[in-house]
């Protein structure tokens, strides 16, 4: 839209465009008069070539991009040209054209407009990449291997053939994009002449004088070469979007991240480390004279200066950054180069690298480590860094332990005492049996200065992570040494570098706007603990208590083995002609259980919604052979099924396990044949009491008043001795706000506030014993639960009456933790 001209003036070149209030607007020359009137368009027209000065004026040279530009430059540049930019709306306006034509955007901290990166480069990178794919897909033998190779290196499944290959093919365009940067960079510093239109050349050239290994020539040099010419040179003239970046790491991270696909970088574990997150591990770990260690540096986010045109800087003297992938290390690489921080890149596995292998001494370590799951790690690696993780630590180490807790284990030898250390990984280890052994290594071989959470139903700090994140920041200390305080630090919402650096230093307790701080002395910790507990502690005495364990038993429900064959619909019955006589009863999942009890009626209703709600379930079936396997052959035959040498006549059951067997491939399944019978799961009665065990609500233990089964994905209770009234008294106590606090050291939160817990540790949770109540007290919890399944029935208040069932716990416990004393 064209502002408003009435009464502004204009500057085209030589010329001055004057508009009188009182005439139709025409250009005044001061040699003379046009008196032709300024349409819109060509006003229009007239802005644009206006713009096009003020671009080329701030650009200033042959670069296809101007440097960042403060906002002073900006708006004296479009005075100087005739914009009037004194109006508020024409320099919003003016500012808005010249971003968008630039995609440029504003930086709150060095005060300039500079170059975006986004998804404009993004989509010239892949396209380039996508000129590329059809010769790799023709391509020698011989390539292929080295791209085999390539993709084990940097942990990528060759099996998936078209995935590799648009993987690799951009890989290699922004390889190409880094080095073109690189080369950039070099040019201006006087390193290297000025980047040649042959660019490969350039490369080999700039490898010859500088000798920096950046320069070297991998496979991806090869890969890129298939690309399309003007696509790569595309490519090419972006160069100075990342050479002009103020948070270089942040951008060559984000670029690679849009790059990859998810499944990909989860996969590989390989999650970006937000710039905030690596200024408070960063700045807590280092000062600015010493050496830091960044094991698995990726594109440099924890060590790479926040803001490399800041005058005045506190980041480390030198980065000594390792990673195994080539490209890795060439965008951590190009990150520290661009800002201004010295370092030394280490082409190796850290697990692989030992204290002898580097030049200078460590003074601390930084470390966003790779994610990867223990049953995605090849055999004999994960046999290597089990053996060499015991032998360094003295340590049992388990099997089922991931990829990050080895790079704990092997960062202590790296480090002398007092030297710190801040490393971010997933929070699982807290409250995991594998985790004990780390918890131990931390407490013997560390001052645990604070273990920060991230609010695990809040925003993930990895967008392609299933985890919460938790930041460890550890000083190195002999076995011996006396150690401090621990703080437990919850972050609800993000307060701040400095307000968090201050609370993992400071002696604050209790919650805060932004979350909460629990101090415990180290001495006090327990590596069986759960440490997850901690962040969010209660003061309720279950000393008096009994493990729930003591009064019932708890297991998982069977296993079907193949949902969609065991698990039908009302419609499915009818289709398939199944008498009800072959079926169960059944809840199929947790989210049907609606409040504090399932009845008849909640059943007939899930039926009469086309749920899942019977559980094919047949009786001992004569002439139906032993195995899944043994049946399918006989399907297969066109064999009939004979019973006492007589030939069986075919029923629907037997019809339907035909289908079993061709649809559903039930031979194929494993757990079928542990089975007495392979054609339905193990039988059990309805349980009393089912357990809804993973939820973001919190655990809820529901009375089940129908005859219906459950299956695996809910808990029941088995062995319950008690009476009818002291069950739903266990119950009032089961669903209680009190037991929502006592449960928290036993679950484990997992992302997103997934709760969990198995069927072991919801056993040893301590609760009020029904058994060994007053009688009164047993009645008036029991009616206080048939209360509280009626008002959620209803779907009324339950508060009140939590309340008044809270209130009657508290009582009991505070008297069986502070006895009367008997007056005789």
């Amino acid at each position: 839209m064209v502002s408003p001209v009435i009464g502004t003036t204009l500057q085209r070149s030589e010329a001055c465009t004057v508009y009188d209030s009182a005439t139709s607007p025409r250009i005044e020359h001061r040699v003379g008069t046009n008196e032709v009137p300024v349409t819109p368009v060509s006003l229009e027209a007239l802005r644009v070539e206006q713009i096009d000065i003020v671009i080329d004026r701030l650009t200033n040279n042959e670069q296809p991009l101007p440097a960042p530009f403060s906002k002073q430059e900006l708006y004296r540049t479009g005075a100087d040209v005739g914009i009037p930019v004194w109006i508020p709306e024409q320099k919003d306006e003016f500012t808005d054209r010249v971003t968008d034509r630039l995609d440029y955007t504003w930086d709150e901290d060095s005060l300039v407009f500079f170059p975006r990166v986004g998804e404009q480069l993004v989509e010239k990178i892949k396209a380039a990449a996508n000129t590329i794919i059809p010769s790799l897909a023709s391509t020698s033998q011989l390539l292929r291997d080295d791209i085999d190779a390539w993709c084990e290196t940097h942990g990528i499944d060759s099996s998936r053939r078209k995935t590799v290959l648009r993987i690799v093919a951009r890989q290699a365009v922004f390889e190409r994009l880094l080095r073109s940067v690189l080369c950039e960079y070099n040019d201006q510093c006087g390193e290297v002449p000025t980047l040649p239109d042959d660019l490969p050349r350039g490369v080999r050239q700039a490898g010859k004088q500088t000798e920096d290994p950046v320069f070297c020539e991998s496979i991806l040099d090869e890969i890129v070469c298939f690309a399309s010419e003007e696509k790569i040179e595309a490519v090419v003239d972006e160069r100075h979007r990342l050479l002009y970046s103020p948070r270089p790491a942040e951008d060559i991270g984000a670029l690679y991240e849009s790059l990859i696909p998810k499944e990909e970088r989860r996969e590989l574990g390989q999650h970006r480390t937000p710039p905030e997150l690596g200024e408070l591990m960063r700045t807590w770990a280092a000062t600015g004279n010493n050496t830091v260690l960044d094991p698995g540096m990726g594109a440099g986010g924890l060590s790479t200066p926040c803001h490399p045109r800041w005058s005045v800087s506190t980041d480390p003297a030198r980065v000594l950054g390792v990673d195994r992938s080539p490209l890795a290390l060439h965008m951590g690489i190009t990150a520290q180069r661009l800002a201004g921080q010295a370092h030394e890149p280490l082409a190796s596995d850290f697990l692989s690298l030992s204290p002898d292998d580097l030049d200078e001494a460590v003074d601390a370590i930084i470390c966003n480590p790779p994610y990867t799951r223990h049953h995605e790690l090849p055999t004999t690696y994960k046999e290597m860094v089990i053996a060499q993780a015991e032998e360094e630590t003295g340590r049992t180490i388990s099997a089922v332990t991931p990829l990050y807790a080895y790079f704990w284990y092997h960062a202590r030898q790296f480090l002398d005492t007092g030297d710190r250390a801040a490393i971010i990984t997933p929070q699982s280890w807290l409250a995991t049996n594998y985790g004990e052994s780390l918890k131990q290594f931390l407490l013997d071989e560390f001052d645990v200065k604070a273990l920060v959470q991230f609010d695990p139903a809040g925003e993930r700090v990895f967008e392609t992570a299933q985890t919460t994140a938790l930041i460890a920041f550890l000083e190195a200390k002999e076995c011996t040494e006396p150690v401090g305080t621990t703080r437990f630090v919850r972050i609800d919402e993000w307060p701040g570098t400095a307000t968090l650096r201050e609370a993992v230093n400071s002696r604050q307790h209790g919650s805060t706007d932004w979350g909460f701080v629990n101090r415990v002395e180290q001495t006090q910790l327990s590596p069986c603990r759960n440490w997850q507990a901690l962040f969010d502690p209660h003061s309720i005495d279950t000393s008096s208590l009994t493990p729930l364990g003591d009064l019932v038993t708890i297991h998982r429900g069977k296993t079907t083995g193949c949902v969609d064959f065991f698990c039908l619909s009302q419609a499915d019955v009818e289709a398939a002609e199944l008498d009800e006589q072959c079926l169960s009863r059944l809840i199929r999942r947790p989210m049907y259980i609606d409040g504090y009890d399932f009845r008849d009626e909640d059943w007939e209703e899930l039926q009469a919604n086309d749920r899942d709600v019977w559980l094919f379930d047949p009786d001992e079936l004569p002439g139906v052979p032993a195995s899944a396997q043994a049946f399918r052959e006989q399907v297969v035959s066109g064999s009939s099924i004979e019973s006492d040498g007589e030939e069986h006549e075919l029923s629907e059951v037997v019809e339907y396990l035909r289908e079993g067997v061709t649809d559903h491939d039930l031979h194929e399944i494993g757990c079928l044949a542990n089975r007495s019978y392979w054609y339905r799961p193990r039988r059990e009665h309805s349980r009393r009491v089912l357990v809804r065990n993973a939820s973001r609500d919190g655990f809820r233990f529901v009375l089940n008043e129908a005859t219906a089964r459950h299956t695996n994905n809910m808990y029941a209770f088995y062995d319950v001795a008690l009476s009818e009234l002291e069950l739903k008294a266990l119950l009032a106590f089961l669903n209680s706000d009190v037991f929502d606090l006592v449960v928290r050291d036993y679950k484990k939160t997992r992302d997103g506030g997934f709760d969990a817990i198995q069927p072991s540790e919801l056993e040893s949770v301590p609760v009020l014993d029904p058994t060994s109540l007053p009688g009164e007290v047993v009645t008036r919890l029991a009616e206080l639960f048939d209360d509280l399944r009626e008002m959620s029935r209803q779907n009324n208040d339950c508060e009140p009456v939590q309340d008044q069932i809270s209130s009657v716990i508290e009582t009991q416990i505070e008297q069986s933790s502070n006895p009367v004393p008997n007056p005789n």
